[in-house]
């Protein structure tokens, strides 16, 4: 038989851990949109940035099914898995959420889900 005092540790214990799944909830279904910044090349490496733009040129890369976008002029890399299902081409605009990185010294986005390909 638990304490009173056990007893209500336990029910304090488990009113936390029903708030952090319902805040992890509702972070989850607000997406990437509302923490991302927009894509600068000054933007720092492993940010959550967003550009939207115009896809001027797309490559698939055949080992793995990559695909590299360019989008004003910046480079987006998609990869396989996370491209599955999308249907993009040259002149569509598009929103596309992603991690920056320097990839060859130059300042790229990579998309880790197809939920943050959005086309306008």
């Amino acid at each position: 038989m638990l304490t009173t005092p056990e007893r209500n540790a336990f029910i304090i214990l488990g009113l936390v851990a029903i708030a952090i799944l319902g805040v992890a909830v509702v972070i989850e279904s607000l997406g990437t949109a509302p923490f991302a910044t927009r894509f600068s090349e000054e933007t720092a490496d492993g940010t959550l940035a967003s550009i939207t733009g115009t896809i001027e040129k797309q490559t698939i890369i055949k080992d793995g099914g990559h695909r590299i976008l360019i989008v004003n002029g910046t480079t987006v890399f998609i990869p396989g898995s996370a491209g599955s299902g999308l249907a993009l081409s040259r002149g569509q605009t598009v929103t596309i959420y992603g991690i920056v990185s320097t990839y060859q010294g130059e300042k790229e986005i990579m998309v880790k889900k197809s939920a943050d390909v959005h086309i306008v």
